[in-house]
C-alpha cells in the first residue's frame, strides 16, 4: 500500500500535463496542495485546445467536503474556486458537467483531497463581488426631496404607532 500523492503528482502519473501547466503559470498550485478537502477535476489533455486561464483552473475546482462520485448529489448546485456554480447530472451512466464533459477516471485520492480526471472542459464564469458605492449627500438641487421623504416616513411611523 502506497500514501497518496499530492494533487500535482496525481496529474502527472496519469500523464495529464496541460492543466497542471495552467496551474502552475497562475500560480493556484501551492494553494489548491495546501488546501484540505480539495477535488479537482481535471481535464486530460486531448480535451484542451489551447491554455487555460486562470478563471477556467479555478472552475475545475471545489473547496469543501470532498466529491467522492457516490456522494455526488444528481442537479446538487457546487460552488467553484471561480465562484461560479455546477451541477452534476448522471446520464447513461456517466457524470456529466455543464458542457458535456464527463468523468474518465474517477476517485484519485490525493494528500488534501481527490481527483477525478474529465474529457471536456466545465465551461464558466468567474464570480464577481459587487462592492457597492456608497454616495454621501452634499445638499445640492434636491434638498427639498430629501427633506419630503424624511417627512413622510416619520408621519408612517407616527400614524403605525397609532393604529
Amino acid at each position: 500500500m502506497s500514501l497518496p500523492n499530492s494533487i500535482s503528482q496525481s496529474i502527472i502519473n496519469f500523464g495529464q500535463r496541460l492543466f497542471l501547466a495552467a496551474l502552475t503559470k497562475h500560480n493556484l498550485l501551492p494553494a489548491f496542495e495546501a488546501t484540505p478537502r480539495t477535488t479537482v477535476f481535471v481535464p486530460i489533455d486531448s480535451s484542451l485546445s489551447g491554455e487555460l486561464s486562470e478563471c477556467a483552473c479555478k472552475q475545475h475546482v471545489l473547496e469543501g467536503p470532498l466529491l467522492y462520485t457516490p456522494d455526488i448529489v444528481p442537479g446538487m448546485s457546487y460552488t467553484t474556486k471561480a465562484g461560479g456554480n455546477i451541477t452534476i447530472e448522471i446520464k447513461n451512466g456517466q457524470y456529466t458537467f455543464p458542457g458535456g464533459a464527463t468523468i474518465v477516471k474517477a476517485n484519485v485520492i490525493t494528500k488534501n483531497g481527490v481527483v477525478h480526471m474529465i474529457k471536456g472542459i466545465i465551461p464558466g464564469e468567474c464570480g464577481t463581488t459587487i462592492t457597492p458605492t456608497i454616495t454621501p449627500f452634499t445638499g445640492g438641487s434636491n434638498r427639498i426631496g430629501v427633506w419630503m421623504s424624511g417627512l413622510v416616513g416619520l408621519v408612517g411611523a407616527v400614524v403605525g404607532l397609532l393604529v
